[in-house]
């Protein structure tokens, strides 16, 4: 009797604070000062911590996987590099958001337990983004004269980022959904593309479309072949379309249009129409290239490109590029560490075979294109796009008991149910 009751509490626990991931989910989105109390957010976050803690403490069972292994050796080498760095204050408290990221990653790997609670995650995503857009259309915070997001998050930036993660979500979700629900979820789509246009993001635009593409040419038809030069030519349809718009519909001309017609012009070496904003990351990474030079070994420590590049240049800004800022933070030796995961993910989620959830090909999409995205991004310390990462190294637990007992888990850690 008190094992039935132990573990009735325990899935109760565990049920709780699945609800927890998705309020703090949904409050990312809608946590902003004109809309919802951020304080909320800040509160769902805690509750899902401790939640997390229950479940741990119920189940006495704690789940780790490669991606935890490898943030905490990531972490370790970021507190060591406060012992050398060019300014201690700023790489301590740099590890702030690196320890936020990881305690989220535990809280929320933890609560989940099956493929079927991270697809439930990705609908989570995708409907907040929609529901943002609802909200803002419904107080008439859509349309503004600026980069949509810039004044609602403090920087444009940060909306286009989440707007993006609900996009690829609702891509992936439209492809392996039938019927009522992918014409929601393509409906869903149509409102966040035009979203994003109006944000002005052009990395945020790009990434889901070469998201789109990876997730075509991985898909296979019924007799298991990959359509690649049928899907390519539909790719090439979509993109073309998308060009046509930025370029010849007025609003979205003055809000992503001009923006990418700079970027093209700075990629083709035409000065006639590059943004300030451009030519200050192609400085930020000539200068960077420069430290980089000067410590290749150990870098200057955590979150002090930013010094580095104020001192030099007058502006204390991060450096919009995660390559560099590898480089100059971490060194060679932060640099593969960091990288050599990204491919050892990939590999494994290649190698991966018969995934009836397709959450293998969504997950080695995204892995993909988070390397030409962070040409333009620091996302090392990004809570959703780290998280994102950690549920790829999931599934590729959850797909080979092997490496549940390499690793010391029980093999039935993490389910496929659907």
């Amino acid at each position: 009797m008190p094992g039935e009751l132990l573990n009735r509490t325990s899935v109760s626990v565990r049920n709780m604070g699945i609800g927890f991931v998705y309020v703090y989910i949904v409050l990312s989105y809608i946590g902003q000062p004109s809309i919802v109390d951020p304080r909320l957010h800040s509160l769902s976050l805690y509750m899902l911590l401790a939640v997390s803690i229950l479940t741990i403490f119920y189940t006495k069972r704690f789940h780790i996987n490669h991606y935890l292994i490898w943030y905490v050796l990531f972490l370790a080498i970021s507190l060591f590099s406060t012992t050398y760095a060019y300014n201690a204050n700023v790489a301590l408290a740099g590890l702030y958001s690196m320890i936020v990221v990881l305690g989220l990653a535990v809280a929320i790997t933890s609560i989940l337990r099956d493929s079927m609670d991270i697809k439930n995650v990705l609908v989570c995503f995708s409907l907040s983004g929609f529901l943002l857009f609802t909200v803002l259309l419904w107080r008439d915070q859509l349309f503004v004269d600026e980069r949509l997001g810039e004044s609602l998050f403090g920087n444009a930036n940060i909306f286009a980022n989440l707007m993006m993660l609900s996009l690829i979500c609702s891509i992936w979700l439209s492809l392996y959904s039938q019927g009522i629900k992918r014409a929601a979820y393509l409906f869903i789509i149509m409102t966040q593309v035009y979203t994003l246009f109006l944000s002005g993001g052009r990395k945020y635009i790009l990434v889901p479309a070469l998201f789109f593409y990876l997730l075509l040419i991985l898909k296979k038809d019924a007799d298991g072949r990959n359509r690649v030069i049928r899907y390519t030519v539909l790719f090439a349809l979509v993109i073309s379309s998308v060009f046509w718009l930025i370029f010849s519909v007025p609003l979205f001309y003055d809000t992503i249009g001009y923006r990418m017609a700079g970027f093209l012009d700075l990629l083709t070496g035409d000065n006639q129409n590059v943004l300030n904003g451009d030519m200050e990351r192609q400085y930020m990474m000539d200068y960077g290239i420069d430290f980089f030079k000067e410590r290749p070994i150990t870098g200057y420590g955590t979150d002090n490109f930013k010094i580095l590049f104020g001192d030099a240049y007058g502006r204390y800004v991060y450096s919009h590029n995660n390559f560099i800022e590898m480089l100059v933070n971490y060194g060679v030796m932060g640099f593969i560490l960091y990288y050599s995961f990204y491919m050892f993910l990939i590999c494994k989620l290649w190698l991966m075979k018969n995934d009836n959830s397709k959450l293998r090909d969504f997950f080695l999409a995204f892995m993909i294109c988070l390397l030409p995205f962070e040409m333009g991004v620091v996302s090392y310390n990004l809570y959703f796009i780290q998280l994102f990462i950690c549920f790829g190294s999931v599934i590729v637990l959850q797909k080979t008991p092997k490496e549940n007992k390499k690793w010391g888990l029980p093999t039935h850690a993490y389910k496929e149910q659907f």
